[in-house]
């Protein structure tokens, strides 16, 4: 009897503080490739999260592009900005897993104009160029590009973002990119640090930006480079979604120690943004590990 009393006592327990674990993941039909690559960096590497899938359960198949992409968006308003119904769960078990990577600053630029002819400008000093476009046979070779870069898979971690409460609820959608998420290790000394960083873009316009809305119940799928290295120590994904931070499952990988390092890269930034006012700049270089 009182066996039985514990057990109803743990059950209510989990169930009271959300979903703590999953028991079995979605069955994921991997995208067709051509080769996998195992990144082993030695440099701390900007975060490529893309968003395979959302609004799944039980399974995914990763090569059906337009049943995935439709279930993206919906209609909400304000009051879903304030749920706070989300766990992120890695499966570190999934050691064949791969995907392409792929998004939006994947795209290979198109190539120049050819010259067709030039005229020198007597007045101004100068060559005034006539340029030639092969609009068609350009546009085939960026597809052709495309589906070539979509077939070069790396090793990666399912990440799952799973939504516990009973409505549906919204994820924070950057402007370039597709999700605020990297990876932290476990440095020598037992702290957590960024071993990647989140790229700050320039404004881009004409973005058609918006948000991604999670249904109850139901799964967002993207991933985190599955890194070789020297260096083995627990890992963790770090996702933020508007003005919260969420945490997924610990679980054990390797890195190139030397991924921790990232003054390089912070200098750059305040390089970069060497025009904008301190309070920005100080924003900025936060939002580059996620921070508040």
């Amino acid at each position: 009897m009182k066996k039985s009393i514990v057990v109803f006592f743990l059950i209510c327990l989990f169930s009271c503080t959300g979903r703590d674990s999953i028991e079995a993941y979605p069955i994921i039909t991997t995208q067709e490739f051509d080769s996998i690559i195992s990144e082993d960096s030695k440099l701390m590497l900007a975060a490529n999260p893309v968003v395979y899938a959302i609004n799944f359960k039980d399974s995914v198949n990763l090569n059906d592009k337009e049943e995935n992409e439709q279930n993206y968006f919906s209609e909400y308003d304000e009051n879903f900005y304030t749920h706070d119904s989300l766990k992120v769960f890695v499966d570190d078990k999934n050691l064949d897993f791969h995907t392409s990577e792929f998004n939006f600053f994947s795209i290979p630029p198109p190539p120049p104009p050819k010259i067709k002819d030039s005229i020198y400008d007597n007045e101004n000093g100068v060559y005034e160029y006539e340029y030639e476009y092969d609009t068609d046979k350009e546009f085939e070779e960026l597809l052709l590009k495309m589906e070539q870069r979509k077939r070069v898979h790396y090793k990666t971690y399912p990440v799952y973002i799973y939504n516990y409460g009973e409505s549906q609820t919204v994820i924070q959608a950057p402007i370039a990119t597709e999700l605020f998420i990297l990876l932290e290790a476990k440095d020598k000394n037992n702290e957590w640090k960024p071993v990647e960083y989140f790229e700050q873009y320039g404004f881009l316009c004409g973005t058609g930006h918006r948000d991604y809305v999670l249904k109850p119940k139901h799964y967002l799928l993207t991933t985190v480079k599955r890194y070789k290295g020297d260096y083995k120590t627990k890992l963790r994904v770090k996702f933020r979604s508007f003005d919260k931070v969420f945490y997924s499952n610990e679980f054990e990988g390797f890195i190139n120690y030397s991924q921790f390092q990232s003054d390089s890269i912070i200098e750059k930034t305040k390089q970069r943004l060497a025009n904008r006012d301190s309070i920005t700049i100080s924003q900025k270089l936060k939002w580059m590990f996620l921070n508040d």
